[in-house]
């Protein structure tokens, strides 16, 4: 799969999305997120790096207070669409969904903050963050997102256990689907 699609996995698993839903009413209304990342000089890393740049993005990001435009009278859009021009250059969070009582998150609501760890395993020695070229000689190569969610694999070690999700594995050039928790255990212990 493509580098967004396995940033979007990992995101998923870490964000908490019934949070971002907004209302009730039987009407499922949510916020929908997208960040776009890009990549200006490729020696290797892409998906630690687009990773850790969408995470930043979204671990930052303030949504807005919103409004149900339909049910409010004439009167009361136009003073609500003076009070968003006055306040386009400060938009600022509210804690409530409306003023009905039901929170809003202020930041996106991450379960746990993913962090992507690439190993490349080249003539017996295991590489971290391996380059480009590195990548490219390597005659497997692992990249993992670390996790704390209950759908992660977890792998024992050192008295601990980590969880993680995997997502993407390579041997001898080919994509592997899954790498036993025994190599996952040998590269993160």
């Amino acid at each position: 799969t493509s580098t967004s699609g396995r940033v979007q996995r990992a995101l998923e698993a870490c964000v908490d999305l019934s949070r971002l839903c907004l209302g009730g009413d039987g009407v499922a209304k949510c916020w929908g997120l997208r960040a776009k990342s890009t990549c200006l000089a490729l020696d290797g890393g892409l998906l630690d790096a687009t990773l850790a740049s969408a995470v930043a993005a979204l671990a930052t990001l303030r949504l807005p207070r919103l409004e149900e435009i339909d049910a409010l009278s004439p009167t009361d859009r136009e003073a609500l669409a003076e009070r968003a021009l006055a306040a386009s250059d400060t938009m600022a969070c509210d804690d409530t969904d409306g003023g009905k009582g039901a929170p809003l998150p202020r930041r996106v609501p991450f379960r746990c903050v993913p962090a992507c760890v690439s190993l490349a395993l080249y003539k017996g020695h295991l590489l971290v963050d391996p380059t480009r070229e590195e990548e490219a000689l390597a005659s497997a190569h692992v990249a993992a997102v670390l996790t704390s969610t209950k759908e992660a694999e977890k792998v024992e070690g050192q008295g601990e256990t980590q969880e993680f999700l995997l997502v993407e594995a390579t041997a001898d050039g080919k994509r592997a689907p899954r790498v036993g928790g025994e190599v996952m255990h040998r590269c993160l212990a």
